[in-house]
């Protein structure tokens, strides 16, 4: 095996034929972040996009996206916004994560969103996790019907507060797909909002990430499209989502709502109208992401395994830098990391600053 780095845009058709016929092969890589789209808006609003091509006997196998990093240091496509992580090769090949590193000239690639499933990363994993999801492969009845099974009364609840509503404000309009020049300025700044209130990094400060979700909105193949979706009372706009998706997942990302009717959970109105219309889309899944939610909890019905960790090549540093990870991680895990606690808070806001420039 060897591996090379080429630019996204010299990229040929042919090779962008094959990372797709891989990625169908592959129901792991159903997300649509591993779809040679997303790499590519990337690399159209960001010069540190690359893709390692990774040959056998000659022949392209796979591929490996990044993002060069300080001191040649290989960062997931998309940074802090990169929810999916791994490697687009062929079943059977096998990679070692060192020699791709040392061949593509990278001396490490921190990861924290890779599919655990990848088991060539698996002995530089150092944390595991997982990313919730709503499975609606057998349509969105029996979804509901399987979540009140389970004894979830998240559903039950909705549908009342739902109707009360509709009776103090008037009927809801779900919009599949929502005008951007009306309904992006509303996510932009209610995201903003919701981040700068909760103490964490405005995500759309920032000009690259506000044009990737512009071009992504640009895109509607069969197998890729940015998404927004609106939930609607008259023309008070409740809630919206802006979000992506392959031909087999929407991948929930940015779901925002007008604060003045937060009791009534209209966000999570529009995610079950989502679902309902994955019937005819046709999607069969609705990946919620990575991290801790009440809502995730009762309306998630499966989940894909996700890790932390870090691949360095051998050199002076890197084993007292491994060390330091490890022990950064054990740190992170234990009873005294205290997410509200002021130092925590204000690393935790540098890490996430830093991984977003």
């Amino acid at each position: 095996m060897s591996a090379r780095v080429i630019h996204p845009p010299d990229l040929e058709e042919r090779a962008l034929a094959h990372w797709r016929e891989i990625v169908a092969a592959c129901d792991d890589l159903r997300s649509p972040y591993f779809a040679p789209e997303f790499t590519q808006c990337v690399a159209q609003v960001r010069t540190d996009v690359r893709v390692g091509l990774i040959e056998q006997s000659g022949r392209i196998v796979g591929y490996f996206p990044f993002q060069v990093g300080p001191l040649g240091s290989a960062r997931p496509i998309g940074l802090a916004l990169s929810d999916y992580q791994g490697l687009i090769v062929e079943p059977d090949v096998e990679v070692d994560p060192v020699r791709l590193l040392r061949d593509l000239a990278l001396r490490s690639f921190r990861f924290d969103h890779l599919l655990a499933s990848q088991n060539a990363f698996a002995p530089f994993v150092q944390t595991h996790d997982v990313s919730p999801v709503m499975d609606l492969r057998e349509g969105y009845d029996a979804y509901c019907a399987a979540r009140r099974a389970a004894g979830s009364k998240q559903i039950l609840k909705l549908g009342t507060l739902r109707r009360k509503l509709e009776r103090e404000h008037g009927e809801l309009r779900f919009e599949l797909r929502a005008d951007p020049d009306r309904v992006l300025p509303f996510v932009f700044a209610q995201k903003s909002r919701q981040c700068i209130e909760s103490g964490g990094v405005d995500i759309f400060a920032y000009r690259w990430t506000r044009d990737l979700m512009r071009r992504l909105l640009q895109i509607d193949t069969p197998t890729f499209g940015g998404t927004l979706s609106a939930l609607w009372q008259g023309s008070t706009l409740l809630a919206a989502h802006l979000g992506m998706r392959s031909d087999r997942v929407w991948h929930y990302w940015f779901p925002v709502y007008e604060h003045a009717f937060a009791k009534y959970s209209p966000g999570l109105h529009l995610l079950l109208e989502m679902a309902h219309a994955c019937d005819d889309l046709p999607l069969y899944e609705i990946d919620l992401g990575k991290g801790q939610s009440d809502y995730k909890t009762r309306l998630a019905s499966d989940h894909v395994p996700i890790c932390e960790g870090r691949v360095r090549t051998p050199g002076i540093g890197a084993r007292v830098e491994n060390i330091a990870a490890r022990f950064d991680a054990w740190a992170r895990a234990t009873p005294w990391a205290r997410p509200a606690t002021i130092p925590g808070r204000l690393v935790r806001r540098l890490q996430y600053r830093r991984r977003l420039t």
